[in-house]
């Protein structure tokens, strides 16, 4: 298989560290062909890019919206009930 390098998108960096020999490429290889390395990557793209504490932020706000109209309405159902 012959293909350019930048075809792989790799970062100059990550070209130096696999051509230094401070971790195991064959290891690496191993990891990335992994049938369940593509829900890895995932769960980690959603964790760096904040996704999941995005979402829950969002959730957490709305629940606090909801909370309050509650707490409203069982006010106004108290004094109705007066």
């Amino acid at each position: 298989m012959s293909m350019e390098l930048t075809e792989l998108h790799l970062s100059d960096s990550m070209v130096e560290l696999l051509k230094s020999g401070r971790i195991n490429n064959r290891l690496l290889c191993e990891i990335a062909t992994h049938e369940d390395f593509v829900t890895l990557m995932t769960d980690t793209e959603i964790y760096v890019d904040g996704v999941a504490t995005a979402h829950f932020q969002n959730f957490n706000s709305l629940l606090e919206v909801l909370r309050g109209q509650v707490l409203s309405n069982i006010s106004r159902w108290r004094k109705m009930l007066r």
